[in-house]
């Protein structure tokens, strides 16, 4: 994998609305990103030359089997040759992506346990992955100084074949996105020095951002696009009224740690909610409520029954997490690269300044990267190892704040496939250097 970015030739449209399941047995509202690779000439006519990237998030509803969806691909490059105007490809394949234990035909996601690991590092559960085949059709509406406007038909289709040589069977025998994407398309060449706030409000909802880096870009410095990780709190234990007190300042604690890796090094601004000053941590009814997190059944099920937003990572707070030989890890991450994904924090681990870092090092994981030294696959795909010294090599048991770039290079256009659908390019898009050196 190649750790410097080609933005080059770029275009990046943000794609939101609805798609039908098996001719509307099921219908799935969807938002994300797609990028191409081109050009306009000097007519101002489009000329596509390579379907760069497909990253979609998708929501059923809680009422059904699919529930959240992740759409991601191609997971080989496409070029299409060079298309003027209008066009199409035939020869996509996505990976497509289902919430665990929702889907009694799909085999679960594997536990896989670092060889050699000790009390307090943290692993990651691997999603249930199928393969579909995919159709985009294009046709340019429009076109400015800045910006093109597309019409994007996308139509998948089951890989059956491949789906069966693994033994699973897709419950989605189409994905027909709804009519044609209106897509307005940016220009990465165009994108503007980043000049994001440090507080959004969204309705009535106020959410507390990673500041911007205060530092120079050095001589040289990768530049990549802004992209912005929506998070929230859960606490899942009975908490006392004590532990409620304690619970929003752990969690700020944690949020701070990871704008110092991701923000302050990096290129990625994690959002939170805030409320009166303080992070907020919703806490679930009594009937979903469990002490400790072990791979079993119950403990995914209440995940599951907690996890309703779909446009938000997850991370759940418990007072153990257990394995099955009996150790207690700080964290884990599960259903990785995907929108599906979370995290469970332990905490005791949370009450330890030394893991201050650890929620860093589990998004990490959450949007794609392995722990160092650890070979992870998602549907046959390799997933990039993280970098030595970095966040993503536990160390004593903590996960130390450097990052790199080579961590960083899947938020670009050069990690075809799994990049998580969450993290939302800031529109309009912001750029900023990466400051890997700390």
């Amino acid at each position: 994998m190649n750790n410097n970015e080609n933005a080059s030739g770029l275009w990046i449209a943000q794609s939101s609305g609805f798609a039908k399941i098996n001719d509307g047995e099921f219908w799935m509202e969807h938002s994300g990103e797609i990028l191409l690779r081109g050009r306009r000439d000097e007519t101002g006519t489009f000329v596509l030359e390579e379907i760069a990237r497909i990253a979609l998030a998708g929501w059923v509803g809680p009422e059904d089997p699919f529930g959240r969806v992740t759409i991601a691909g191609p997971v080989e490059a496409v070029p299409t040759g060079e298309q003027r105007g209008s066009g199409g490809e035939t020869g996509l394949r996505l990976q497509v992506h289902y919430r665990q234990l929702t889907l009694n035909a799909i085999e679960r996601g594997t536990y896989f346990q670092t060889e050699g690991e000790t009390e307090g590092e943290t692993d990651a559960f691997i999603p249930p992955v199928v393969s579909m085949r995919g159709e985009l059709v294009w046709e340019q509406v429009f076109g400015d100084d800045r910006t093109v406007g597309l019409s994007v038909k996308l139509f998948l289709t089951d890989d059956e074949g491949a789906n069966l040589d693994r033994g699973l069977e897709n419950l989605a025998r189409t994905i027909t996105f709804n009519d044609a994407l209106e897509l307005t398309f940016a220009s990465v060449d165009d994108a503007l020095p980043d000049d994001s706030p440090d507080t959004v409000v969204e309705g009535e909802v106020f959410y507390r951002l990673c500041t911007r880096p205060v530092s120079p870009c050095a001589a040289g410095a990768p530049e990549m696009l802004i992209r912005r990780l929506r998070i929230r709190f859960v606490c899942l234990f009975a908490a006392t009224e004590d532990e409620q007190g304690e619970l929003p300042g752990l969690c700020a604690r944690q949020v701070a740690g990871a704008c110092e890796v991701w923000r302050e090094q990096a290129i990625l601004a994690v959002q939170a909610e805030e409320s009166g000053g303080g992070i907020v941590v919703e806490y679930v009814d009594e009937w979903r409520r469990i002490e400790e997190f072990t791979d079993s059944v119950t403990a995914w099920n209440v995940l599951i029954a907690a996890a309703n937003a779909p446009s938000t990572i997850d991370i759940f707070v418990v007072r153990e997490v257990k394995r099955q030989n009996g150790s207690r890890p700080s964290g884990v991450a599960y259903d990785i690269t995907t929108a599906n994904a979370g995290v469970v924090l332990s905490l005791w681990a949370l009450r330890d300044g030394g893991h201050r870092h650890l929620l860093a090092h589990e998004l990490g994981h959450c949007l794609g990267v392995s722990d160092f030294g650890d070979r992870r696959a998602v549907g046959k795909i390799d997933l990039p190892q993280g970098s030595k010294n970095s966040v993503m090599q536990i160390k004593g048991g903590h996960a130390p704040r450097a990052n790199t770039a080579a961590n960083c290079v899947l938020f670009g256009e050069n990690y075809l496939g799994l990049l998580n659908p969450l993290a939302g390019i800031v529109w309009p898009l912001r750029k900023d250097c990466l400051r890997s050196e700390i």
